[in-house]
């Protein structure tokens, strides 16, 4: 999954692959609002609106820990 979010290991991920990989992960079980989604690529380092990008890192840790 990470490998499609960041294929050239770059360490960062866009706003939509950020999106892509939460609703892919919700998919099994909840859905997650837009919103909810931009808040938490924000709270990541993400730019409001979707601009720029999250530290992969980071968010393996969360995943992994958190979900």
């Amino acid at each position: 999954m990470m490998m499609q979010a960041d294929p050239k290991n770059e360490g960062q991920i866009s706003y939509d692959s950020f999106k892509q990989l939460v609703l892919n992960k919700r998919d099994s079980e909840k859905s997650s609002p837009t919103s909810e989604l931009l808040d938490a690529f924000i709270a990541l380092g993400g730019e409001e609106g979707g601009e720029g990008c999250v530290d992969a890192d980071k968010l393996v840790q969360i995943i992994k820990h958190d979900f």
